[in-house]
C-alpha cells in the first residue's frame, strides 16, 4: 500500500514539474500578456460607445472586436499547438487550456 501512495505522489510531482518547465511558463506568461492587451483594447473600443451610443460607432466597435477576437483565438491556438507538440503530459494539459481559451475567445 505504501508504494501505491508514493507512486501517485511521484506521478503528481513529475506532472507538476512538466507543467512548470521554462517553455511552458514562458508561453503561459505570453498568453497572460496577450489576454491583458486584448482586454485593454476591448475597453478602449467600447468606452466611446458606452458614453455616446451612436449606431455607426457600435458597428465599428463590433467589427474591431470581431477581428481582434479572431486574432486572439488564433494566437492562443498557435500557443497550444506549440506546447502540445512537446509531447509530455504537463505540456498537453497546458496546450489544452490554450485550446479552451481560444474556443471561448473566438465567439466574442
Amino acid at each position: 500500500p505504501r508504494h501505491g501512495r508514493l507512486g501517485v505522489m511521484g506521478a503528481v510531482t513529475e506532472l507538476t514539474w512538466q507543467m512548470l518547465s521554462l517553455t511552458n511558463v514562458l508561453n503561459a506568461c505570453g498568453a497572460v500578456a496577450l489576454t491583458g492587451a486584448f482586454c485593454y483594447f476591448l475597453v478602449v473600443f467600447w468606452t466611446s460607445v458606452v458614453t455616446n451610443p451612436i449606431d455607426a460607432d457600435i458597428r465599428v466597435a463590433s467589427f474591431k472586436t470581431a477581428i481582434m477576437s479572431a486574432g486572439y483565438g488564433g494566437v492562443l491556438v498557435l500557443f497550444g499547438d506549440r506546447i502540445w507538440a512537446r509531447g509530455d503530459d504537463g505540456s498537453r494539459i497546458l496546450g489544452g487550456v490554450f485550446y479552451c481559451g481560444a474556443a471561448f475567445a473566438c465567439p466574442v
